[in-house]
């Protein structure tokens, strides 16, 4: 499982680099992106203390036949697996939620995310608090010698409202921007393409739901042993979802790098009557040295700006560039 999680995290850290060359490139980084960031953060300190716990936590053996110490290790550890799983997850949904308000800018769609963002925002705040203060006093959580002076929450309940509630909303996120999707003007393909997309995130609730299905075998006599199955699938859970929430901006990479190439091939297949092409405006400046012929491309970039839904066609991203030509005098 280790080599999976390897292989996972490599992943998110590669979609989180994509994302931010492709935002950089249309010159149009926002908060969205930086939480992406903040997530791929929390989930390397989550990958991190999970190979830990696989390696010096002993997590796999019996309790019965570790040391005090040893046992006391994996507890700490456990913790501060658990404190980066609460931060992780909500932080990428915000990210996914204020994407969702850059793509969609419209009042009702901006009401319903800012909603889901405060529930999302609550209930990170509220998990957190509740795994830093598990125990009291603190250390309790993973030193037994004050186990028995302490109060301690009931960590299955805790486990299955924290998962539950994660998976609420991991399929309200899922759901919210598809019937905006389907009133979109575009072509039948290309719907089911953009809804494909995000649908991947469907991938993330599977995990979510395999990990919950695991919560029961959990024996807190036998915790070394028995949580394994479900700190694999939370090691596969959290990169997933970030990978997931960088794959709609990924495109816009290779968009922005080809626009030279489109903008000059669109130019010569049509012209208008004149000989210009009909999507350019052409304006003649007097340069002291030489005659200079300014064409400027002024059409809107999709990737740099919200488009409002009820103007939106299948044909809506184009290319925007400037550029000159000197105008050889006759005789010359």
């Amino acid at each position: 499982m280790v080599t999976v999680s390897t292989v996972l995290q490599t992943g998110a850290f590669l979609a989180v680099l994509l994302r931010f060359l492709a935002r950089r490139r249309a010159r149009n980084l926002g908060v969205d992106d930086w939480l992406a960031l903040l997530a791929l953060v929390f989930a390397s300190g989550l990958y991190v203390t999970g190979i830990l716990i696989c390696t010096i936590g002993f997590a796999g053996f019996h309790a019965s036949l570790l040391e005090v110490d040893q046992l006391e290790r994996f507890l700490m550890l456990v913790y501060i697996d658990n404190l980066c799983y609460a931060l992780t997850l909500p932080t990428i949904k915000l990210s996914i939620l204020l994407m969702y308000r850059r793509l969609f800018p419209t009042k009702t769609f901006g009401y319903a995310t800012a909603a889901v963002g405060a529930i999302v925002l609550g209930w990170m705040i509220s998990v957190v608090l509740a795994q830093i203060l598990t125990c009291l006093p603190v250390d309790a959580a993973w030193n037994l010698s004050k186990a028995a002076d302490s109060h301690c929450i009931d960590q299955m309940k805790f486990y299955y409202g924290n998962s539950i509630s994660n998976l609420l909303t991991d399929v309200i996120i899922l759901c919210l921007p598809l019937p905006l999707i389907w009133r979109l003007k575009m072509t039948h393909e290309k719907k089911l393409g953009v809804t494909a997309v995000l649908l991947m995130g469907g991938f993330i609730c599977i995990a979510s739901i395999v990990r919950l299905s695991y919560l029961g075998a959990i024996d807190t006599n036998d915790i070394t042993y028995t949580l394994v199955a479900v700190g694999n699938w939370t090691s596969v859970e959290t990169p997933l979802a970030i990978i997931c929430a960088c794959l709609p901006t990924i495109p816009a990479l290779f968009r922005v790098k080809n626009r030279f190439t489109s903008g000059c091939s669109g130019s010569t297949s049509k012209t208008d009557g004149s000989g210009h092409h009909p999507a350019l405006r052409f304006s003649h400046h007097h340069h002291p040295s030489a005659n200079l012929t300014e064409y400027s491309a002024l059409v809107s970039d999709g990737a740099s700006a919200a488009i409002p839904l009820d103007d939106l066609t299948k044909d809506r991203i184009r290319i925007s560039h400037s550029f000159a030509v000197q105008n050889a005098r006759p005789g010359e």
